[in-house]
């Protein structure tokens, strides 16, 4: 397929890091300028797909991609791809927007329309005739009063564009009643269709700009989008039709169906405060947990099979090998006791003493303990607050003080200082960052202050400052806090939603050693030892001399039942 643009300019760059930004442009371009509407929408999904390869953590590449699909009446795909520009960016409105109208139609229709209820334009007459099913002729009308009429379509093709114009594409699903009811029912019916055509008229009414705005663009797609979802009620009123099981299509007669992806499951909320003599062990705090999703974290598997070189395994598995002889630890070992992980926002190339003024002396007179603020206002989508183990966080029982940790913090500091003197930096450095921003505490301090609160055993101050950093901190930022995150809910116990969040971090950054190895140690405790397998070996694929996966790989290997990797 080939354009023609006025002007065109490419210029080759030398990082190809930023060459995503060229292709969204071009394929914004190509969606409003393409002659053959399939093609170029072929052609723009072509170049989307493109700069996803170079930068798969863009969300408005993402959110494009997603449109292109609805277009092309994919809408599986779509959905995914709406789904992952607004975990990327769950201030991304026009992501946002998407996602709720697809989420609200596939809950009440579950199949595309089209193919069930076909509204068709049989004459000038007869421009809105409605028919069961795109190719039959059981088709009707309605009467003024309400009341439907059988009619018979017998349109000529050729000439459907040139004798009439549809008042809209897709017919709303509608439910028989007794034609007696309908007196009854149409003054409600009416008024909500009244409703409707206002909340229309105003989208009619806002001022839309011709041109591509640079920032996500597609405005021309979206136009033709609330078009599909938002039919025109002029001249239109709908009660309620039953058609009898033979009028309904089979499955194997629908085009692609809409797919549910995250189930809404209900929290179990335990009766009366939770102790050690009704849960005795860890693991049984899972019985408190959301459901696992359908679709499991994974590393690539050029990551995997890149760390079998570092850790290779015998071809036969015997216990009693040289191999297993020289074993450290136990399998329960491997499952109970898990490794502490931190992702220092130093990682990510955040210099904390653009915040923390090392050089200032230290009173510890007054209180030391780096509270986070409470937030004003948050997305629960980007704190995570759906998640069971954040409602049930003032009752992690046995959850401990991650002392393993007081290194970590104490190298926040200068040498030497003390884990209070670094506690009342970040205090002090937070109460400066609240004073300044009006956007409140500086995320990389929050997330940092998380650590202190780690390190006491103090789970519900940890997740405040969590949940903080995750509401003000950039996209491509925010796997530092779900890391913490992750390893918080693994050590209460609550690993369901720890892997959820761990998740999280591995779409943002997909190469950091600390989300690999904090998810496979997750799934070890699932005792999912095959996909605990695939992160250590991932692990090994980006730290090649990093003993604690190479232990853990050896202890699963000889003693857990059927956990291989294949290469």
């Amino acid at each position: 397929m080939f354009y023609f643009f006025p002007v065109i300019t490419i210029y080759y760059i030398q990082s190809e890091r930023y060459a995503d930004i060229a292709l969204v442009q071009l394929a914004q371009i190509v969606i409003r300028s393409g002659s053959n509407y399939n093609d170029h929408l072929n052609d723009a999904a072509l170049l989307l797909n493109n700069a996803i390869r170079i930068d798969p953590n863009e969300p408005i590449t993402h959110f494009l991609i997603g449109i292109v699909k609805i277009l092309q009446n994919k809408h599986i795909i779509a959905l995914a791809h709406i789904r992952a520009a607004v975990i990327l960016d769950p201030l991304f409105e026009p992501a946002v927007a998407v996602l709720h109208a697809l989420k609200c139609l596939s809950k009440n229709e579950q199949k595309l329309i089209a193919e069930r209820l076909h509204l068709r334009c049989c004459s000038e007459a007869e421009p809105n005739v409605y028919c069961l099913g795109t190719r039959s002729d059981r088709c009707f009308t309605m009467s003024k009063e309400g009341a439907f009429i059988g009619i018979t379509c017998d349109m000529n093709k050729e000439s459907k564009e040139d004798s009439c114009k549809r008042a809209f594409s897709f017919a709303p699903f509608v439910l028989l009643v007794n034609p007696s009811s309908i007196n009854e029912t149409k003054k409600k019916v009416q008024e909500q269709l009244i409703k409707q055509t206002r909340v229309v008229e105003q989208k009619k009414n806002m001022s839309v700009s011709d041109e591509i705005p640079l920032d996500y663009g597609a405005e021309k797609s979206l136009r033709k989008i609330q078009k599909m979802s938002a039919p025109s009620t002029k001249n239109f009123f709908q009660s309620e039709i039953l058609f009898t099981e033979n009028d309904v299509q089979k499955e194997n007669e629908m085009i692609d169906s809409w797919v549910i992806d995250v189930s809404v499951d209900k929290i179990i909320i335990p009766q009366g405060r939770l102790t050690l003599a009704r849960v005795p062990e860890r693991r049984k705090m899972i019985a408190f947990d959301i459901p696992l999703p359908s679709q499991l974290p994974l590393p690539f598997k050029h990551q995997i099979t890149s760390g079998f070189p570092h850790m290779p395994l015998p071809s036969k598995r015997t216990p009693n090998s040289n191999f297993c002889a020289s074993t450290k630890m136990s399998l329960a070992v491997v499952r109970e006791q898990n490794t502490l992980t931190w992702l220092s926002v130093t990682a990510k190339g955040v210099n904390l003493s653009e915040f923390i003024d090392f050089q200032a002396s230290v009173d510890l007179s007054d209180d030391f303990e780096p509270v986070c603020p409470e937030l004003q206002s948050s997305s629960p989508l980007l704190t995570l607050d759906h998640l069971p183990a954040y409602h049930l966080r003032h009752q992690f029982i046995h959850y401990k003080p991650e002392k393993g940790l007081t290194d970590a913090f104490l190298k926040l500091g200068k040498e030497k200082d003390r884990v209070e003197v670094v506690a009342k930096r970040l205090k002090d450095a937070m109460a400066l960052s609240f004073a300044r921003d009006k956007d409140g505490v500086h995320w990389s301090l929050s997330t940092a202050s998380a650590l202190y609160w780690r390190v006491k055993g103090d789970a519900v101050n940890a997740l405040n400052c969590l949940r903080q950093s995750l509401n003000s901190a950039p996209p491509n930022m925010r796997d530092v806090a779900l890391v913490s995150m992750a390893n918080i809910y693994q050590q209460a116990g609550l690993l369901h939603s720890a892997l959820i969040a761990g998740g999280f971090a591995l779409k943002i950054s997909p190469k950091l050693v600390a989300i690999h190895f904090t998810l496979a140690n997750i799934y070890a405790s699932l005792e999912k030892y095959q996909h605990a397998l695939m992160f250590y070996y991932s692990t090994l694929s980006m730290q090649t001399n990093f003993e604690p996966a190479k232990e853990r790989i050896r202890t699963i290997y000889c003693f857990a039942k059927n956990s291989s990797v294949q290469s």
